[in-house]
């Protein structure tokens, strides 16, 4: 009955085992070097857990190949599949924030791991940069203090901050007000 148990237990552990590295894949990717080298070749990913994306990225130029991981402080950036990561001075802390929208204000996410109710969830930061102005800090958007942080980024585009104004957009729609804006400053330089 003890070699049974034993046996059942091993087997179990092994499927969990398998499980856990089962979530891991990799995919087509690249990094940028701090140089400003391109190298192509597979990227690691972790589907049920992409907060890892945000702190460090493990590189291979192919699968005979043994890759590497890299942090912020050593890769200027890294993509994959539609995804683009770069590196960003964040609270002091140099860390990989995923581009969401590139124009005349470029969006970046940050994600994170807090403690709520004693547990470890998922947070994300919404930063925006003047384009041109990449040795500016970030401006961090607050869900609370995003009407009026919108209101001074856009101010040159009245008629968006008038629609944020009057609740049109909030803090859930940043990417859309950030592409839209982008497309109007885009029409006025034309």
């Amino acid at each position: 009955m003890k070699k049974i148990f034993l046996g059942m237990l091993c087997l179990s552990g092994m499927l969990l085992n398998t499980s856990a590295f089962g979530q891991m894949t990799f995919v087509k990717g690249y990094i940028v070097t701090l140089k400003g080298d391109t190298m192509k070749g597979e990227i690691r990913q972790n589907p049920k857990k992409d907060v890892d994306n945000f702190t460090k990225v493990y590189f291979r130029v192919s699968e005979r190949e043994e890759g590497k991981t890299y942090h912020a402080e050593k890769l200027q950036g890294y993509g994959f599949l539609t995804q683009t990561f770069i590196q960003k001075k964040v609270d002091g802390e140099m860390v990989f924030v995923r581009v969401e929208a590139l124009g005349a204000l470029n969006l970046y996410e940050s994600k994170y791991e807090t403690e709520a109710m004693n547990k470890i969830v998922t947070d994300s930061d919404f930063y925006v940069e003047k384009n041109g102005d990449e040795k500016a800090n970030l401006i961090h958007i607050k869900s609370g203090k995003f009407k009026k942080d919108m209101a001074e980024l856009l101010k040159d585009d009245t008629d968006l901050v008038q629609d944020i104004d009057q609740q049109k957009y909030s803090f859930d729609d940043i990417q859309d007000v950030i592409n839209q804006y982008n497309q109007w400053a885009k029409q006025q330089n034309h």
